[in-house]
């Protein structure tokens, strides 16, 4: 860093960096470390930018030591500004950040992510050196390699913030839902809707254009919000699918014209019964036929034949003989 790059900038005008993963606890070490700096003042100036509307300062390494120098009562802290770009601001924060004990695991796969991230757009750019430049593929080891992990570490820390992230989404639907239930408990036993619960259980109705199929038919899209969940689905009247599925066909066996309950069956109502029968009975057949295979096996074995007293047939489960 430069000479001319250090300032002493006034607390007021600095401001955390957005989405920093890193927090700062307002804990014991902080007044420690506050009354340290009221003593001896802070030895380590911190990093910041200039905002981008020119208004301040973003902190992007030294946060705790500004709230220290707060509680403190100390409203200038000694700074380097630098004009990093925000990737670059990115890397220098989780750099500067992941040296420090006590980080939370929640902190720290947010900080490999961000850094990830950072250094994978950086692959795309061209006004940077050879050594700045990062391909996709080795992200993850150049992360690794920077904080003395391997790499399956960085990826287990990144695959951490992601199903934060999921589980975070996923409450927020789940809160909606009971409050939907909630609200539909208020109606039970109703017998048809009428328009004061359709009002209270429905945010609004989006009904498309009629759109005009090739053969003649008509489609038309509906999407209801309902309250709290909003969006749940989506409505086509598609006529066209259902006459399909009802034309009268031929039976694949006997000929015999009728109207199918699928648009796959093949067979009248008589002929699949039939054709049931057969392979009901053709599965049967054969349960006796291994049946009586193991019968013989046993009778060989044991010298004797055993016989069912239930029912004519050779089976292995027959305690009792006959001739």
């Amino acid at each position: 860093m430069k000479k001319q790059d250090f300032k002493v900038l006034k607390t007021k005008d600095l401001y955390p960096f957005p989405d920093n993963p890193f927090h700062v606890a307002e804990d014991e070490t902080l007044s420690e470390l506050a009354e340290s700096i009221k003593e001896f003042g802070i030895v380590t100036p911190i990093i910041t930018r200039p905002k981008e509307d020119g208004n301040g300062y973003e902190v992007i390494a030294g946060q705790r030591r500004v709230r220290a120098s707060e509680l403190a009562g100390i409203n200038t802290v000694p700074a380097f500004v630098l004009p990093l770009d925000r990737d670059r601001a990115i890397i220098t924060l989780v750099d500067s950040n992941l040296q420090r004990e006590n980080i939370l695991p929640s902190e720290r796969a947010f900080a490999y992510k961000m850094k990830s991230e950072a250094m994978k757009r950086q692959g795309f750019r061209t006004d940077l050196t050879s050594s700045q430049v990062v391909t996709k593929l080795r992200t993850d080891d150049k992360v690794a390699q920077g904080f003395g992990v391997g790499r399956m570490t960085v990826q287990r820390f990144i695959r951490l913030k992601e199903v934060t992230e999921t589980l975070s989404d996923s409450y927020e639907k789940t809160q909606g839902v009971r409050d939907f239930l909630s609200l539909i408990r208020n109606y039970q036993g109703i017998k048809e809707l009428d328009a004061t619960i359709i009002n209270a259980l429905i945010d609004k109705i989006l009904v498309s254009e009629r759109e005009k199929l090739t053969d003649g038919m008509v489609r038309q899209e509906i999407k209801i919000y309902y309250k709290f969940i909003g969006f749940v689905g989506e409505l086509h009247i598609t006529p066209t699918k259902r006459w399909t599925a009802l034309k009268p066909k031929n039976c694949t066996v006997c000929g015999v014209e009728y109207v199918p309950r699928s648009g796959i069956s093949k067979y009248c109502p008589a002929c699949a019964k039939k054709i049931q029968r057969e392979k009901s009975n053709e599965s049967k057949r054969r349960s006796r036929e291994r049946n009586r295979q193991a019968c013989i096996e046993l009778s060989a074995k044991n010298d004797r034949l055993i016989w069912s007293n239930r029912r004519e047939e050779f089976c292995g489960r027959a305690i009792k003989t006959r001739r």
